[in-house]
């Protein structure tokens, strides 16, 4: 029923359906609010009855969090299938993913600090940590398992220093994304940077004192007699 010039404006062209222009309310960047603009729109016209960039952005984000769950539980089986099969002992596998859990809650607590949101742009970031995060435990955990007790200094001067070169190299090459204008890029790199950086630290400091108990309670601890004479003390 508008004039033919305003018609024209709004992009109608001839032969095509009513068209609707909504003036949502909320912030439409938030995920959530567009997808309760999708909700309130299906239930007054229908199911698919209309279609747009929120509306769509809305199904979006319904979509991933139905999804999302599934697919990193299907993630980390995958990473302690190949846990298993490359450590192949069960303390070893339960030390290396309670390690990597410790240092993705670690990177959880980080990067709400800095104000890092979970979103469509910077979700694929979580995958990173995930992958690094626990290729940097086994190499580590490969190397005190050689080094025995006594050896978690070494461990972190030789594989430690290397598996910080690798994190740091990711993070300086994320840390360019810190700089893009779009902030779904700019988030995605805020969250690569100070997640890995929390997970490589988690990594540093709960996996060797992991270890170090292990040895104090076995008796294997460097200055500590596993068999000592009756009688005699042990030495510290």
């Amino acid at each position: 029923d508008l004039p033919r010039p305003v018609v024209e404006l709004l992009g109608v062209k001839e032969g095509m359906g009513p068209r609707m222009l909504l003036f949502a309310q909320g912030n439409m960047w938030d995920l959530r609010e567009t997808a309760a603009l999708e909700e309130e729109t299906n239930a007054v016209l229908g199911e698919g009855a209309v279609a747009g960039d929120y509306v769509t952005l809305g199904a979006l984000y319904r979509i991933i969090r139905r999804d999302m769950p599934v697919v990193a539980a299907l993630a980390f089986l995958m990473v302690l299938v190949l846990t298993e099969i490359d450590l192949r002992r069960q303390a070893w596998v339960a030390a290396a993913m309670a390690t990597l859990l410790a240092g993705l809650v670690w990177a959880a607590f980080l990067t709400s600090l800095v104000g890092v949101e979970l979103s469509i742009m910077n979700v694929v970031g979580v995958p990173i940590l995930v992958g690094i995060g626990v290729d940097v435990v086994i190499h580590l955990l490969h190397r005190l398992r050689d080094e025995g007790p006594g050896g978690v200094r070494r461990a972190l001067r030789t594989t430690g220093v290397a598996a910080s070169i690798s994190t740091l190299t990711t993070i300086a090459s994320f840390a360019s994304l810190v700089a893009a204008g779009n902030r779904g890029v700019q988030s995605l790199g805020l969250l690569v940077v100070f997640g890995l950086a929390a997970v490589f630290g988690a990594t540093c400091v709960i996996l060797p004192l992991m270890w170090a108990a292990g040895w104090r309670v076995t008796g294997r601890a460097p200055g500590l007699d596993a068999t000592p004479t009756p009688g005699a003390p042990r030495r510290t």
